[in-house]
Formats: structure tokens, sequence, C-alpha cells
């Protein structure tokens, strides 16, 4: 997402007290379309284009410049029928939205963005794996917790390509 100011501050007349208090309430209403979404039937796909709508008109209002573009994407990948491209688009908007309230969140209670601030969205695995070359000099790749294979595909994987497999407490 992406917040023109100067759009806001030269054509729209708005000043810095005033531009804070309308983008937090942007993303107050971007939250509740995002719940709208939510609690609507996936095949009720007239209901979503025009939740993607009201999204789209209300972000160009106050200057975004991503998510009009984002809505309209997802908007024409359900008329043309890509129903998957539409909902990794959907779920794109909707991790989008949950970084843009974090943001709003540190700025509302003064926590300096420059700290080290670690947000962590997904609990990777104990499990990590070595590819193209078992000794730290490939490529290492760890799973998310849950997604990591079985015994069996580690072992195939290591059979058939030298893909090594190994547990954090097992190093």
């Amino acid at each position: 997402m992406h917040i023109d100011i100067d759009f806001l501050k030269t054509e729209q007349g708005l000043d810095d007290e005033t531009i804070t208090e309308l983008f937090t309430l942007y993303v107050e209403q971007l939250t509740e379309y995002i719940n709208e979404i939510k609690n609507t039937d996936r095949n009720d796909q007239e209901t979503i284009r025009k939740i993607l709508h009201s999204i789209k008109g209300t972000s160009v209002s106050v200057g975004d410049t991503i998510l009009p573009q984002l809505c309209e994407d997802i908007s024409t990948s359900y008329k043309t029928g890509n129903i998957g491209l539409a909902e990794r688009g959907l779920k794109s908007l909707m991790k989008l939205l949950l970084i843009v309230k974090t943001e709003t969140m540190m700025k509302k209670y003064n926590l300096d963005t420059n700290e080290n601030f670690t947000l962590n969205l997904y609990e990777y695995s104990d499990w990590q794996c070595h590819m193209f070359g078992s000794n730290g000099d490939g490529i290492s790749w760890r799973p998310l917790k849950g997604k990591e294979p079985n015994w069996f595909w580690r072992k195939m994987q290591y059979l058939c390509f030298g893909n090594k497999w190994v547990k954090d407490n097992e190093k």
C-alpha cells in the first residue's frame, strides 16, 4: 500500500493531523471490507467484486496507488474465471492489510519503526533441508511447522537428490 501524502496535502489541502486521522479511518474501513469478504461465500463472486470495488474507491480517495490496482486485478481474475488467481489475490490483500494495521498500531503507540521489530507471521519447522551440498556450501531451506516431509520422503530426497534433512537438535 502506498499513500501519496503530497496528493493529500496539495490536491486535498489536508494537514498532517488530518492525514493521520484519515489514515486511521481508512485502515478501519479496510478492516470492515476484509471482514465482509471473509464472511462472504466464495461462490458469491458478484458480492466479492462489489466489496473490491468499494475498497478500490475508498483507496483512490485517500491517494492509495497500490490497492486499487490489486483490487482491479482480483476482480478481473474473477470475471475471467481464474478463481485460483483471485483467491491468491484475496490472501495477498488480507496479508497487506495485516502489515498496514501493524504499522498503524506502531505509530499510534509511538513505537520507533527504526528499532528492531519482528513480526512472526509463520512458525517454522525444527527441520531444515540442505540441498545441493549437505556440508553447508549449498542451499538450506526450512519449511513451515507441520509442512516438513515424513521420514520416507526425507530419505527419498536424500537418495535421489542428495538433499539432507536435519532436525535442529540433531546438529
